[in-house]
């Protein structure tokens, strides 16, 4: 998709609206990734460390429902990762990586819903146990970063959940549904940023 100079103001006040958010919720952003092609909007994935003495760092997209507002899609969402500081700190490139691959993947399409399930992706990172992906509200964030305002005549934007799942937890929820994942998740003693957890379907009695 072609970006030329008249819309740079569009982007401007695009990253501004959302940085401001993120900022305001973890604080300021220790590292910034710019991915470009010419004349492409540009992409922007921002790492905001363990912010007091919360363990977890998040990684978060900005530019990728910009794509979606060009395209007229209708969902326009940006992506997060919400994973434990010391696993970021080892893998931040390959993590990086990995989440832009994700949400150019799926900005390529128009979601149905604002809950998607990737049950197999063959650029998962070795750092990651679980190779399919959930894509979920932000739970635990802040209810702004759930609709985000931009401007008018621009849609609203929605910070969405990149949770990293089994395969046979995301043919689970495909079968299932995520309310019952969630039973799953909630009669645990699992946490899902957990990145060294096993199953959730493991506890299961047959």
């Amino acid at each position: 998709m072609k970006f030329d100079s008249k819309e740079s103001l569009i982007l401007d006040i695009y990253r501004s609206q959302i940085l401001s958010l993120y900022i305001k919720e973890w604080g300021q952003p220790e590292n910034r990734w710019i991915f470009k092609k010419e004349n492409d909007i540009p992409l922007e994935i921002y790492f905001f460390p363990r912010k007091d003495n919360d363990s977890i760092s998040r990684i978060a997209t900005i530019g990728i429902g910009l794509i979606s507002q060009f395209k007229k899609q209708k969902f326009n969402f940006e992506y997060l990762f919400a994973l434990p500081y010391g696993f970021v700190e080892k893998n931040e490139e390959m993590i990086v990586k990995y989440l832009l691959d994700i949400a150019l993947h799926l900005s390529k399409s128009e979601a149905e819903s604002d809950i998607r399930v990737i049950s197999e992706i063959n650029v998962a990172p070795n750092c990651f146990l679980q190779k399919s992906i959930l894509v979920d509200e932000a739970r635990g964030e802040a209810e702004e970063l759930a609709d985000i305002f931009i401007a008018e005549k621009f849609n609203n934007v929605a910070l969405r959940w990149v949770i990293p799942v089994y395969k046979d937890e995301a043919d689970f929820i495909l079968k299932n549904g995520i309310e019952e994942f969630d039973c799953l998740e909630s009669s645990s003693n699992l946490s899902l940023v957990d990145i060294n957890r096993n199953s959730f379907l493991d506890t299961l009695i047959y």
